[in-house]
Order: structure tokens, then C-alpha cells, then sequence
């Protein structure tokens, strides 16, 4: 069968429809490669969208009834559909993949994070069961992914889950096309900017502090935060904000891609200053290469995988986490000195380009879709 007549259907319940990795990357690339593309997702309707069909399922109003109701309903769209492989994205779905896989349909979990690891920093998880429900998930995870093919969004997953025989490693990298034709104009003042998911264990408040020290020292730094700030640490924010009297943060909420890129295009400087928890110490932020191939020089936590990328191609600093008067100083160091600020800016794209694309890892993809 030929990819032209191939159906691939990708299945989430967590993210939403117009997710990155799910639908920029994935499902667009596949689409205009041949294959007949499906996604089943969260949505208002269901509508084509650059050749690729959206199955909407109905989004719910907690994590509860989503965990409850939505794999159920995905699940049975997936079946009606009739796939030829099915690629779901979401811990939650591995029951359902299971049940695929045992009644003859190839299957492919995308696994996103460390679920095992990432549990053990999860707010909305207790702190004393972070530990058992961890352990929970690995035994169930040994027990059910057996039955089907894994990808990896990460290089440093694939130690933990040596009993799976059929993997593949698909980076996260950025599609160049969608970065570097940006013609934004830079802000007047001096912006660092942060996208992604917002907490405080990825370096928000470090963040604010770090700006509230720089204006003490007579700079003038804007701040664009773009990302989904969580109902419960809304408040929190807002009390930092006005207890520290900062100027000029803006936070943006979700923003497509295209609207994330315009925005990030017209500030300075790129933020990844995780929290060392154990998901995040062995992985490299999407957002880091975003962030190169805008020209921006980044600034990331001092973690050995990230080093070694800087160290040997350029593009920005590692700094110790946490510590907001370490932030403050490299940001002070960008902003008195542009001649490094260029070097930095032009190693970025340079490494991007050359070495962290999205293009060469959906090559992999489909490899490994022929494969199985």
C-alpha cells in the first residue's frame, strides 16, 4: 500500500487540535507527503485544515470526566475510521492503544515526556503519592506498551524504556520554513521572551525576579510570556507582578504558532531557565531552537545536554537555575554589549539551520512508519 492511499490517524484528548508537535509538524507534513491524515481531537467541529481531517470530540469540562469520557469517545471514532496506523499521543489513550493492538491494528504511542519522571514534579498530584503513582504508571506502561511501537520526543527516554522492542527517537525540532522568513521589528526597549508552558518550576517567578533586580540597576526590560498560565497560578502571578511594581510584562496566554513566531521575532533574548526536576535535567526545549532560528540568543539552565550543545556550537548562555541574580547579570551582559549579542544571534540561526531541524526528523518518522 502507498503512502497516497495510507490512512494515519493521530488521536489526542489532551492537547489541543492545532498542538505543534501533533498538527505543524506530524499531521501537515504527512498530509502533504500523500498520506490520508485524521486527527481526532478536542474540537468545535470537524473541518479540513491543510489536508488534514479533523475528527472533533467534545472537550470536557474536567480532567476527571476528560480521563473518563474522552479516551472512550476517541477511541471509538478511531475504530469507525478504519486506520492502517494509529498514532496517539497521550498516557491516558495506552488502555485504548492496547485494545488496537490486540485486535490486529499497527499502533504507535508518542511519547511526549517522561511520564514516570515528569509525575513526581505534577501539581495536581499529591506530593505523597507522586512517588507510588509513579511507580503505578512505569508497571502499567511495562506491562501494556509491549504490545505496540513507541516514539520518543526525546533522545534520554529511551534508557528507561528498554523493554520496548519496536522505537523510534523524533526530535522535537522547529520547522525552519515557519521561522525564518520573520520580518518583525524589535521592540525599542531591550525584551526577553519565554514560550511554553507556564510554572513556576520553569522559571517564572526566577524570571520576575531577575527583572525586578535589573530595574534596581537602572535597566529598562521588557518581559513576553507566551503560554497558558493556569487558573490556579493566576492569582500568584499577579500578586508578584504588583508586589515587585514591574513594567511592562506582558503576558499573551496560547498563541498559535504563527502568532507565537511574530511575537518572539520582535524581542531579544530567548528564556529556558527550568527548575533541575528530574523530567526536565535530560531534556532539550523545542523552544531553544525556536529561539535560534529567530536570531535570539538564549539563555537555559545550566544542564549537561544543554552545555554541550552550546559549548559546541554557540548561541547563548547556561546559567545556574533558580538563581535570579545570575539571570540578571547575563541579561545585563547582552544589554551593554552588542557586539557579542550579534556573534551570539548569528551562531544561533547558524546552528539551527544546520543541525536542529524539523525536516530531518520527519524523515525518521516516516521510516519508521514503513517499518512497522
Amino acid at each position: 500500500m502507498t503512502q497516497s492511499k495510507k490512512k494515519i490517524v493521530h488521536i489526542t484528548t489532551v492537547h489541543q487540535p492545532f498542538d505543534v508537535r501533533i498538527f505543524y509538524k506530524q499531521c501537515r507534513s504527512l498530509a502533504a507527503y500523500g498520506f490520508d491524515v485524521w486527527l481526532i481531537a478536542s474540537h468545535e467541529h470537524d473541518e479540513v485544515v491543510d489536508n488534514v481531517h479533523i475528527k472533533a470530540i467534545p472537550k470536557q469540562k474536567s480532567r476527571l470526566r476528560r480521563m473518563l469520557l474522552s479516551g472512550f469517545i476517541a477511541f471509538k471514532h478511531a475504530r469507525n475510521l478504519k486506520g492502517d496506523i494509529y498514532h496517539f499521543h497521550d498516557p491516558e489513550l495506552i488502555p485504548f492503544g492496547f485494545i488496537l493492538a490486540a485486535t490486529g491494528h499497527k499502533v504507535v504511542f508518542d511519547m511526549h515526556e517522561n511520564i514516570t519522571k515528569s509525575i513526581l514534579t505534577k501539581p495536581w498530584v499529591p506530593k505523597y503519592l507522586q512517588r507510588p503513582v509513579s511507580l503505578l504508571v512505569y508497571f502499567i506502561e511495562k506491562v501494556l506498551l509491549k504490545k505496540f511501537a513507541v516514539i520518543f520526543a526525546e533522545s534520554s527516554y529511551q534508557k528507561d524504556f528498554e523493554f520496548i522492542s519496536q522505537s523510534a527517537t523524533v526530535l522535537n525540532y522547529p520547522r525552519l520554513e515557519d521561522l525564518q522568513n520573520q520580518t518583525e521589528q524589535k521592540h525599542k526597549d531591550f525584551c526577553v521572551s519565554y514560550l511554553g508552558s507556564i510554572s513556576a518550576d520553569r522559571g517564572l517567578i526566577t524570571t520576575l525576579e531577575a527583572l525586578t533586580i535589573l530595574e534596581k540597576r537602572g535597566y529598562r526590560c521588557d518581559f513576553d510570556c507566551i503560554g497558558r498560565v493556569p487558573e490556579t497560578l493566576q492569582p500568584v502571578i499577579s500578586k508578584i507582578v504588583s508586589k515587585l511594581s514591574l513594567q511592562k510584562v506582558r503576558f499573551h496566554g496560547f498563541l498559535s504558532s504563527k502568532d507565537s513566531y511574530k511575537t518572539l521575532a520582535k524581542s531579544h533574548v530567548g528564556l529556558s531557565v527550568l527548575s533541575p526536576a528530574p523530567n526536565y535535567i535530560e531534556s532539550i526545549p523545542t523552544k531553544m531552537f525556536e529561539y535560534m532560528a529567530l536570531g535570539l540568543p538564549v539563555i537555559v539552565s545550566d544542564f549537561p545536554v544543554l552545555r554541550n550543545i552550546l559549548e559546541a556550537h554557540g548561541g547563548g548562555y547556561c546559567i545556574e537555575p533558580n538563581n535570579p541574580n545570575k539571570l540578571a547579570d547575563t541579561i545585563a551582559r547582552l544589554i551593554d554589549d552588542n557586539a557579542e549579542y550579534q556573534k551570539l544571534s548569528g551562531q544561533g540561526r547558524k546552528t539551527a539551520s544546520e543541525h536542529y531541524s524539523w525536516e530531518s526528523q520527519f524523515n525518521v518518522l516516516t521510516e519508521f512508519y514503513q517499518r512497522l
